[in-house]
């Protein structure tokens, strides 16, 4: 169908009313059948995107492609509509300078990849202005942008490096989000690309390691608005044409698919194959070459075929027979013949330098890596080798492509993007005036920061606030109040920052109104003694004042647990911990390229960010660092930092220090540095290194962190806090050679810089704004003034304004069966609302065809795991917790319900967007967090409890547990076992060893049962299987352990007369499913958690002393017992089950 032209200009708007404001895809060139990556995927996605609903339009040149000539109007300007459902709008394009950029153009191509650094264009800035503006060069589109910016949702550009993304994505920053497709390449190192990167309000990327390439080129400041979109590839149709493979004559083969040139390997990979065949010239393995473009190829090579470009059946018939896909590509954004290739099961290699393959290869499993000819040529010899890894590889790749190349996944990520939630305050409290206090306000200066943060945050949240300071510098002044002149006004509330002695300690402590210590650390003044006395008074003064503020501070936290322990030991009452927050966000901006160009040399950079100050033991990291030539002589030391007073005595024994140890060429001592050469030295350093012996926090170790520099730290003071577990730390001076080999290690072994940084990244995640907002909220919420209440939320919630709850239930299985009647009330109280369960992965199944639940979401609580997991499994699942987090954090929820009352959970469900929050109190410190609280009563079953908690905002229904399984189910179970009438369960296991009943008592019991003539099955998963068969063995018992899934063993249990067991989930599971249990149960949780229904019976001795509460004192935590059920005798349960079953 042709598309329908609107006859108008392409300025006029479309006349008739849309439902919402359009999103704009911006693209240089567009239209249907292009076949580059970025044109494919700007079509598909306006597709997809208008097939959800949104109004999309493409705002595109009049040029046809990217082959045309780009000065030439090949299309008539205006708007068309798409029988896809999208319109076009296209504008000319203008006469440009040809001559002039392909001089330019001419010299990018021939800059090397090597010469690239970060920070450092490789054109003039004159040179960059011809390249954006003469290479497609449209003004009036660019016009366009500026004029009618307000009449759109938002705009997406995409490629980046073409003159309607460098030239208007500025246009209408506030709306853009760059699409870039970003190569390794000279443009990305462009001025006005990093300009672009930063001024984009979101990053959508096609792969996680087009990311990953983004992140390295333009630094850490991108990540928090950066997205991974994916980008669609659809199931290979079945239309093939198998004439393509004639000319192979059933030989196995290897494919490459892609435009064959130089840039892409090709000639390379068929070099690798040349060799593998002079090295095996009896294989039948072949290879094929399919696509465009023309490259130098072995001569007399039999084997090698190549088929120039193929067409789509051509293409799917190769993709269907061969081997194995080989993408030789060192440089690609995303690959959509490698989606390609496992959507049809084939396995696929990929070259070790480029990223996003790369990456893609390792995470999928799906196939191998390699770099060298003489590595792609082993591959050859792997693939032709055959054998059951090919098919598992394969299987493996298919798995990972229909999650990351599924379009629907990429829209609903895109859609994430492009309308991101947008959150309540963490907690509804009263608006009122909340200012700070400090000595002093500093550029660049740790407390100056947090303060910035804090007011920031304060302001989001409605308050008033303002930063008070005594001294502030010139180039900062405008952001403090001067407090010697004008101090904070009497009644409001007050956060002093204590951390030198200073005349505000006064104004602060004799404040009217409430009032909050936060304390920073004070250097111990013995550090100071001996080059700057008047610091070691000012010191020693500050601690004095310290032991004198408690009684003047009901509220004190400080910024590490450490700070915190000293402010205890002198006296404050129960400080809490309220970390720095450090914002990668920041850092959008462009490195010093003076500084850059003089540590890019091609030495290793070994910094050490942090003023120059005795404690902070500069010297000693000049000593060490003079070891560390002898083991790396092509090195320099960076003391990113300046000294206390203009030179003072420490910073002039340094710089003597450095000449005495001939490092004079070597040790780079900055002085005070702006942020642009802050940054220049994070982004070329090669290893962070503290030798500081006491610090209260360590702003710059988290700082290193983000840039992913490993931090190599001397462990004093906060700094093990600080760095909990990533990193390296060392914990003795006395041998600097040992010291200096575990900084080369980490400067040169690979794989151990790779295990740092991984383990640095998750850390440096808990310092973020959103990981510090609640906190200090529920700061906040304890320095209401006593006449301000917060402002609660109505006793019931209308219906009407819920359309989306989030119900949060993180902990075990039986403890989600026991929470199903919730999601009956919340569908009874809210009928429209889509109701979304955040649930463990092991307990998940449980809501498998619930009807009133319209998504479940994994989220793996590492504060439930009994076993925590260890090295790669660990890193995965917490990096799977993350990716839920960030799709949970893009939704908003009116009502978010937490099942739990103690902290971490309501903090958990308090950081998901939301209106409301229902929640338990009793164990948590962060009440003030809940809209909607309840204590809960602890004599009461624990339904009851939600049964109360839900009346609370009026859902008043109330019905029994639900499973469902699937008639699936059901038919499997009756496959697996012929359930007899009377038959008895007996799950063996148990979640805790407290639980558990001695298995010879197992084994009797089920002897019991068989002599009466009772068939007896034992259930149970891979842990009870060994017990089981004993048991089986010993007493004639039917084994169904590991036969059957959750649900499937419900429906087992359904089939059961009677359930015995001393583990709650298949308790619960049989009284879901109408079973009598006999249960096996704790004192200290029988009341709470006993089956539901009367048809049960709990055997409990009793035995257990009171101190104890249920373990056994006289043995190791590790080999916990509980007499109360140990001491049960097999009599007393037989007993109680013969009583049921009669």
């Amino acid at each position: 169908m042709a598309p329908k032209t609107t006859p108008s200009s392409p300025d006029a708007r479309p006349p008739e009313k849309k439902p919402s404001l359009p999103v704009a895809i911006v693209i240089p060139w567009f239209g249907r059948g292009h076949n580059g990556g970025a044109e494919m995927h700007a079509w598909q996605l306006a597709e997809r995107m208008a097939r959800r609903g949104h109004v999309i339009e493409v705002i595109t040149t009049c040029c046809r492609s990217y082959q045309d000539d780009w000065a030439v109007n090949h299309l008539e300007s205006g708007v068309t509509t798409e029988p896809e459902g999208f319109q076009v709008r296209r504008f000319p394009v203008a006469p440009r300078d040809r001559p002039a950029f392909d001089r330019i153009n001419g010299k990018l191509l021939a800059t090397p990849r090597t010469y690239l650094r970060p920070g450092i264009s490789p054109l003039t800035p004159a040179e960059e202005a011809v390249f954006a503006d003469e290479l497609i060069k449209t003004p009036a589109l660019l016009d366009y942008l500026e004029a009618h910016a307000e009449e759109y949702h938002a705009f997406i550009f995409l490629p980046y490096l073409y003159g309607t993304t460098l030239r208007g994505l500025p246009r209408v920053a506030a709306k853009a989000y760059l699409q870039p497709c970003l190569h390794d390449e000279a443009y990305a190192y462009l001025t006005l690309t990093f300009d672009a990167f930063f001024a984009a309000r979101g990053l959508l990327y096609l792969s996680d390691g087009e990311a990953a390439l983004a992140a390295k080129i333009y630094g850490p400041g991108i990540l928090p608005k950066s997205v991974v979109t994916g980008a669609g590839v659809d199931v290979i149709s079945t239309a093939c044409d198998d004439a393509v493979l004639q000319p192979l004559h059933g030989a196995p083969f290897v494919l490459c698919l892609g435009r064959q040139d130089t840039g892409k390997n090709t000639d390379m990979l068929a070099r690798a194959y040349a060799r593998f065949r002079a090295q095996h010239p009896k294989a039948d393995l072949s290879l094929v070459l399919a696509g465009p473009g023309q490259v130098a190829l072995p001569e007399n090579c039999p084997g090698l075929f190549n088929l120039g470009l193929v067409s789509e059946a051509q293409k799917n018939s190769l993709l269907t027979h061969c081997r194995a896909l080989f993408h030789p590509s060192a440089n690609e954004s995303y690959s959509r013949v490698l989606m390609e290739a496992w959507r049809a099961g084939r396995p696929a290699a990929a070259h070790t330098d480029c990223l996003a393959t790369a990456i893609a290869v390792t995470q999928a499993g799906g196939g191998w890596l390699a770099r060298t000819e003489d590595e792609w040529a082993a591959l050859f010899a792997k693939v032709a080798g055959g054998g059951a890894d090919l098919a598992t590889l394969g299987a493996a790749g298919t798995s990972y492509a229909a999650h990351y190349s599924d379009w629907d996944a990429v829209i609903d990520r895109c859609e994430a993007a492009l309308w991101p939630a947008q959150p309540l305050p963490l907690a509804i409290v009263q608006a009122r005036a909340i200012h700070q206090i400090l000595p002093n306000f500093n550029p660049g200066d740790a407390i100056s920061n947090q303060a910035r943060f804090l007011r920031d945050m304060l302001r989001a949240l409605g308050h008033t606030s303002d930063i008070y300071s005594w001294d502030a510098a010139p180039e900062v002044a405008h952001d403090t109040i001067r407090a010697s002149a004008q101090p904070p006004p009497a009644g409001c509330t007050l956060l002093y920052h204590h951390s030198i002695g200073s005349p505000v300690t006064t104004l602060a402590s004799e404040h009217e109104g409430p009032r909050c210590l936060i304390y920073h650390n004070i250097t111990p003044s013995d550090f100071f003694i001996p080059y700057l006395p008047i610091h070691a008074r000012l010191a020693r003064q500050g601690r004095e004042q310290l032991a004198q503020l408690a009684d003047r501070f009901p509220v004190s936290v400080g910024d590490s647990t450490y700070n915190a322990l000293e402010l205890a030991d002198v006296g404050f009452h129960e400080p809490g911990v309220l970390p720095i927050c450090i914002d990668p966000a920041k850092w959008q901006f462009a490195p010093d390229t003076g500084l850059t160009e003089r540590l890019a040399d091609g030495r290793k950079n070994l910094i050490f960010v942090g003023r120059l100050c005795p404690n902070k033991k500069q010297e000693d990291l000049i000593y060490a660092f003079a070891k560390y030539r002898e083991l790396d002589s092509a090195s320099r030391l960076v003391l990113v930092g300046g000294p206390v007073l203009r030179n003072d005595l420490y910073f002039r024994a340094l710089n003597r220090l450095v000449e005495h140890l001939g490092l004079a060429d070597h040790v780079i001592i900055t002085g005070h540095v702006t942020d642009a050469q802050l940054l220049a030295c994070y982004r070329q350093a090669h290893l962070f290194w503290s030798m500081s012996e006491h610090e209260g926090f360590g702003v710059p170790l988290i700082e290193a962190m983000w840039f992913d520099i490993p931090v190599l730290a001397f462990a004093s003071s906060a700094v093990p806090e600080t760095m909990n577990g990533a990193g390296r730390l060392f914990r003795d001076k006395t041998d600097l050679t040992a010291v200096a080999e575990m900084a080369r290690q980490l400067v040169h072994d690979v794989k151990l810089r790779e295990e740092v940084i991984e383990a640095q990244r998750l850390q440096r995640t808990a310092y973020t704004p959103a990981g510090v907002a609640p906190i200090l909220t529920g700061l906040l919420a304890k320095l209401e003034p006593a006449s301000a209440a917060s402002v609660a939320g109505p006793e019931a919630i209308d219906p009407a304004l819920v359309h989306s709850i989030a119900v949060v239930k993180l902990d075990h299985i039986g403890d989600l069966v026991l929470s199903t009647p919730v999601f009956v009330s919340l569908r009874k109280r809210f009928p429209k609302a889509k109701i979304t369960a955040v649930v463990a992965p092991s307990a998940a199944p449980i809501l498998q065809g619930n009807p009133h639940v319209q998504e479940v979401t994994l989220f793996d609580a590492p504060w439930f795991w009994r076993e925590p997991p260890a090295g790669k499994r660990l890193a995965t699942k917490l990096a799977a917790n993350n990716e839920v987090i960030r799709h949970l954090s893009a939704q908003f929820f009116d009502l978010v319900v937490n099942l739990r009352s103690d902290h971490v959970n309501v903090l958990f469900a308090a950081s998901l967007p939301h209106r409301w929050l229902l929640s338990y109190t009793n164990h948590t410190d962060y009440a003030a967090l809940i809209t909607h609280p309840l204590l809960r009563t602890r004599a009461m079953h624990i339904t009851e409890q939600h049964r109360e908690l839900l009346a609370t905002i009026g859902a008043h229904h109330w019905g029994p547990l639900e499973l469902h399984p699937s008639t699936e189910d059901v038919a499997a179970v009756a496959a697996i076992h012929e359930f007899k009438p009377g038959t008895v369960a007996i799950f063996t296991g148990a979640g805790i060893p407290l639980k558990k009943w001695p298995a010879i008592k197992f084994i009797e019991l089920s002897r019991h049962l068989r002599a009466r003539g009772i068939p007896v099955v034992i259930i149970g998963a891979s842990a009870e299987a060994g017990l089981a068969g004993e048991i089986s063995a010993q007493t004639g018992a039917v084994n169904l352990c590991e036969r059957f899934t959750l649900l499937q063993t419900a429906a087992a249990l359904a089939r059961c007369a009677l359930l015995v067991s001393n583990d709650s989930a298949p308790v619960h599971l049989a009284a879901a499913m109408h079973t009598p249990v006999v249960c096996l149960m704790r004192p200290p949780v029988r009341e709470e958690f006993c089956p539901v229904g009367e048809k049960h019976r709990i055997c409990c001795a009793q035995d257990c002393a009171t101190p104890c509460e249920g373990f056994d004192p006289t043995r190791s935590r590790a080999a916990a017992v509980c007499l109360c059920i140990q001491k049960l005798t097999v009599e007393h349960v037989f007993s109680e089950a013969i009583s049921l079953l009669r």
